[in-house]
């Protein structure tokens, strides 16, 4: 068996030294059996989101375009008799995931067990706990390669008890934020470049002197920024800031804050205003997702890339018009803290079942320039458009 680096103090426990045993036999042993190649598998981690490729193709009209192909990828333990994956535990089995050290143990497990590739076109893209179907390849020798596999389809029916496994899963990762599985070794895409982190002042500037020159705005000077609102717009004409809004945006805030304290509800706190588009740069610098064959994104997709490509999604400078990219820029849009903002899935579908959230959504219908983020994704995201 090849040697691999280990630290010794993993093995001071009782625990490390069963992970140790677990991990040697797992290796130890090919997975051989003269069976089919299609297997059994249970999701562990939602499908995320892993690259983005261009396809030529060919229209009816003979024109030549584009489409894009989206692969996501998500990481399954096998089921069966037969599994390389009886000597690991289940990770859904862990029930405790609220602190970091018990996600760090959860996320180490999950890293030893299979990455399927999933693309968009393929139908009913499983979620964490189904059961799917997958293929492993074989080796040189005949014997299954592990480390990843081919999806098949989601099964259409299983037995009772996995629906309660399915359960299971969603407890164990609902502490986790989606963006936690991007960093799994195996996959596609490696860390954010700033670790979360703020980015130096140097790459802040220099990425917004290539926005100087690439931005496409037709007598707009930087300095235009500064104020609020848009030109010319019928409600929302360029002025001076009031309490880093626009003066009508900020009327409206308050009266959404007054409903809120008419119906007993304590408002939430403005977290996020009005964004210099340093500031902006600067959050989708930090929030960055890229593939692991280079450093960061392009310079023109950090300025210019779908908000997608972010986590969390981080809306773009703008390009060509006043009034594109994010409402921040333009003292249109907040963000409100607790109890509306979430980093995990779970924590998101939380905040839209408060009190606060619902009320807020009633105030909405009746101010058509209060709007949430379109995709509803972003409870504590609202604008006077809904971008």
């Amino acid at each position: 068996m090849a040697k691999k680096s280990a630290l010794y103090g993993d093995f001071q426990t009782s625990i490390g030294s069963y992970n140790l045993f677990q991990n040697a036999m797992r290796q130890a042993i090919d997975y051989d059996a003269n069976t089919s190649d299609l297997f059994e598998a249970k999701v562990l981690t939602r499908p995320t989101l892993t690259s983005v490729a261009a396809l030529k193709t060919r229209e009816t009209t003979g024109s030549a375009g584009q489409s894009l192909v989206r692969q996501y990828v998500c990481m399954v333990r096998i089921r069966g008799p037969l599994s390389p994956h009886k000597f690991l535990r289940d990770p859904c089995e862990i029930k405790d995931t609220s602190t970091p050290e018990q996600r760090r143990k959860v996320f180490n497990l999950i890293q030893q067990h299979t990455k399927v590739s999933i693309f968009e076109n393929q139908e009913n893209r499983p979620d964490i706990g189904d059961i799917i179907e997958i293929r492993l390849e074989r080796g040189a020798f005949g014997s299954f390669k592990t480390d990843s596999a081919e999806y098949v389809g989601k099964k259409a029916n299983y037995e009772e008890s996995a629906v309660l496994f399915k359960k299971e899963c969603e407890t164990a990762l609902s502490k986790f934020k989606n963006s936690d599985f991007l960093q799994l070794s195996s996959f596609m895409y490696g860390e954010k470049k700033w670790n979360g982190e703020e980015p130096p002042k140097e790459e802040i500037d220099r990425i917004y002197e290539i926005w100087l020159v690439t931005n496409e705005l037709v007598d707009i000077k930087p300095e235009d920024f500064d104020k609020c609102g848009i030109p010319d717009h019928p409600k929302f004409p360029t002025s001076k800031c009031s309490d880093r809004l626009h003066p009508q945006f900020k009327v409206i805030v308050d009266k959404a804050k007054k409903y809120l304290a008419e119906g007993s509800i304590t408002p939430p706190e403005i977290i996020s205003d009005k964004r210099t588009l340093r500031q902006q740069i600067a959050l989708r610098l930090e929030n960055q997702i890229t593939p692991s064959s280079t450093t960061t994104l392009t310079d023109t997709n950090m300025l210019y890339a779908s908000a997608s490509l972010f986590d969390p999604p981080t809306a773009p400078l703008p390009k060509g018009d006043y009034g594109t990219g994010s409402r921040h820029l333009y003292g249109l849009a907040v963000d409100f803290g607790d109890p509306l903002f979430g980093s995990s899935e779970k924590e998101i579908e939380d905040a839209k079942k408060t009190e606060v959230f619902t009320k807020l959504k009633e105030f909405e219908n009746a101010n058509p320039n209060f709007k949430n983020l379109r995709n509803g994704k972003e409870p504590w995201h609202w604008s006077f458009d809904g971008g």
